[in-house]
């Protein structure tokens, strides 16, 4: 494919690690030319990127061109956006968050002396990498104007993808299901308890929580504002090419509330973004969705809080999946970062599910889930 559309042949063919994904991709270059393979053998995932991707390029939106693909749709080729995504970009800062977050045991805006980690790649931790050397920051001031100017313009364009991408979309290409309904939030749901409650160990009254689970469902059914939903919208999906952001990542969208993708984006567990950052994301973003259509910014937050509940209970369903079962150490190590906003949900927003709020209470509570000790989520792991 990378011949016939390049007329040379790929010199080099280097992996791409794909993270979460079961995608198999590869940076192909030959002749001042570079292209993006990949390699899926889920046709429907396939077909859901392809039909969802063309719709979004024809609609101006920055998403990576598709060049060509095999008669058997397993691969195909695509733009090379580059080595740089939203997340690498603001390393620095979420570096400086992670230190404060785990030095102060989640607490926020508050000063604390903790070791410096090496490879956190920040100009003013000059001591990085020297033993016993510490310094003071604060989880508040963190991400710089920089960085924070990157997150907002992400954050800016969402409205454009949910809003432009469901007008004329066939939501019936869409992969695996065309919107987002209870079973998909019965999905996610059962996801944290399967793969996250049972395989901890951790002791709770099934049926009480389903209770709990069918009383969110419903809630969560009743919002509207609806768009594509591009479900899995966060850093490590946003490429930075020209300085521009391009998007990636978009085969599991669906219609549904725009609400989701603002809490999977600003509620990012390993992000660790103080208050004053997602407050800031969240204006930005309703700026920008009111150029669509009218927002209550009240209403919208309130809604908002059911979002983040049910996008906190699916990332630990996701990491207990790609952690204690396929043994992913990235996953395995960011555990403590997704119980650190399990403790951030507010409380007026759980006291429609008593039994859900004490689950969750034990699991912010259990040390195991802590950045207290090195290894302590491998203990976990082992037991599972």
């Amino acid at each position: 494919m990378f011949l016939a559309h390049f007329g040379v042949e790929a010199a080099e063919c280097t992996l791409i690690n794909g993270s979460g994904s079961n995608r198999c991709y590869s940076r192909l270059s030959g002749g001042g030319y570079s292209a993006v393979g990949v390699a899926g053998e889920d046709r429907k995932e396939n077909e859901a990127f392809l039909s969802i991707g063309a719709h979004l390029l024809a609609k101006g939106i920055r998403v990576p061109e598709v060049y060509a693909v095999s008669d058997d749709r397993s691969r195909y080729l695509q733009q090379d956006l580059g080595t740089v995504s939203l997340y690498d970009a603001v390393a620095e800062g979420r570096a400086r968050a992670s230190v404060a977050m785990a030095g102060s045991g989640c607490g926020v805006g508050k000063t604390v002396r903790c070791p410096v980690q090496s490879g956190m790649r920040t100009e003013d931790m000059s001591h990085a990498g020297r033993p016993g050397m510490e310094r003071e920051t604060t989880l508040t001031e963190a991400y710089s104007a920089d960085e924070r100017r990157l997150l907002a313009g992400a954050m800016a364009a969402l409205p454009e993808i949910q809003m432009l991408g469901a007008e004329s979309l066939d939501f019936g290409t869409v992969c695996p299901v065309p919107e987002f309904d209870r079973r998909s939030i019965m999905f996610d749901l059962n996801y944290f308890k399967y793969c996250f409650l049972k395989v901890t160990g951790m002791h709770f009254d099934e049926m009480l929580l389903e209770d709990d689970f069918e009383a969110l469902a419903d809630d969560l059914l009743s919002v509207g504002c609806k768009g594509f939903m591009y479900r899995d919208f966060q850093a490590r999906n946003v490429m930075l090419s020209g300085g521009l952001p391009y998007f990636i990542d978009f085969q599991g969208g669906r219609r549904g509330p725009v609400h989701y993708d603002v809490a999977s984006f600003v509620w990012q567990a390993k992000a660790c973004y103080p208050p004053a950052l997602k407050e800031e994301l969240i204006s930005v973003y309703l700026d920008s969705l009111r150029r669509y259509c009218p927002v209550d910014g009240a209403g919208f937050r309130d809604e908002l809080k059911l979002f983040v509940l049910l996008r906190t209970l699916q990332v630990l369903g996701a990491y207990g999946l790609r952690g204690y079962f396929e043994r992913k150490r990235h996953f395995l190590e960011s555990i403590p970062y997704a119980v650190a906003n399990v403790r951030e949900l507010p409380r007026e927003s759980m006291s429609a599910y008593p039994y859900l709020s004490e689950v969750l209470a034990a699991i912010a509570d259990d040390s195991r889930f802590s950045f207290a000790a090195e290894g302590q989520v491998n203990e976990v792991d082992s037991k599972g």
